[in-house]
């Protein structure tokens, strides 16, 4: 198991016909998935069957695809990205979820979307997720290896890790050349963010500050990127120093009058909170869960733990 809760169903004789991983947000919505895993037309076992005879139509294609999502399955992204290949419309809703979570290289179909259309992914996703994945995978295959010795990504429990001995002298000159390249239009936020990752790699908070800063600074609209550097921070760095540029960083996207993204205003809150500014980060939150109401989401953990005194 990668993750808990994890459900399986067996069939009367024994055999793990269904997997379902995680929660769900109410009790009609597990019942749901219970239902198909109950189903023979839907039960996974059957579903490999039959995408190993051969079918490929975009209804079964769908359907697999999901359920295979809801048990953490690693061969979700290969079913995902053949079903976006029968999609003429890539730009729903539902279709730009799919290329967030499917699309990890350059040959994937939801690759040309986020180069060529990246403002219409981020109205159905998140402001700069589409430009962070396609930077993400830039570093996957042209930085990695100048990164890491025999360097490979591995994704175990949602998680993902890289393997490989650090190289503690790249050539960042021979890096950037090679982006210019392949993506001259991508070529110098992927170095910047390439060497954030380096010095993170490396636990070294300072100089992580340090190039983040550069980032935030030339692509401060890239608010997913910004918040997640400063999650970063809040997470592993204790330097004061540190902590407040992630704070400075942090607050015009944690406090915006239009915010209404519960993870901005959660890790602004709790930087300050870190800070030792706990009653402005306790308004913080305060005025994000009234504000938020049931979209709040984490954000009311958040305001209980503060409450308690237990972050």
């Amino acid at each position: 198991m990668n993750a808990y809760p994890t459900y399986l169903i067996y069939s009367p004789k024994g055999q793990l016909v269904h997997t379902i991983v995680g929660g769900s947000p109410d009790a009609k919505r597990f019942l749901a998935k219970l239902q198909e895993g109950i189903d023979p037309k839907t039960q996974l076992i059957n579903m490999r069957k039959q995408y190993a005879a051969g079918d490929r139509t975009p209804e079964f294609l769908h359907t697999f695809a999901n359920n295979l999502m809801q048990s953490w399955d690693p061969q979700t992204n290969e079913v995902l990205n053949l079903y976006l290949a029968t999609q003429k419309n890539m730009l729903t809703k539902e279709n730009a979820q799919f290329i967030m979570i499917a699309t990890g290289k350059s040959t994937d179909p939801g690759f040309k979307v986020l180069l060529n259309n990246e403002e219409e992914f981020d109205k159905q996703t998140n402001p700069g997720l589409g430009r962070m994945i396609a930077c993400g995978i830039m570093f996957d295959e042209i930085v990695l290896p100048f990164e890491r010795a025999n360097g490979k990504k591995e994704t175990k429990g949602g998680m993902v890790f890289y393997t490989g001995e650090i190289n503690k002298n790249i050539n960042w000159d021979d890096v950037h050349t090679k982006l210019k390249a392949a993506y001259p239009d991508y070529a110098d936020e992927v170095l910047i963010k390439s060497k954030v990752k380096y010095y993170r790699d490396l636990n070294n908070w300072p100089k992580f500050t340090e190039q983040a800063t550069g980032y935030t600074k030339r692509y401060e609209k890239n608010h997913y990127q910004v918040m997640t550097y400063a999650n970063n921070i809040m997470l592993f760095a204790e330097d004061k120093a540190c902590l407040t540029q992630a704070a400075d960083w942090a607050r015009p996207i944690g406090t915006a009058d239009e915010v209404n993204n519960n993870w901005y205003i959660d890790v602004y809150a709790r930087l300050l909170y870190k800070l030792g500014q706990k009653e402005e980060a306790m308004t913080i939150v305060n005025n994000g869960v009234a504000k938020l109401g049931d979209k709040a989401y984490g954000l009311k953990d958040t305001q209980d733990k503060m409450k308690k005194g237990e972050l």
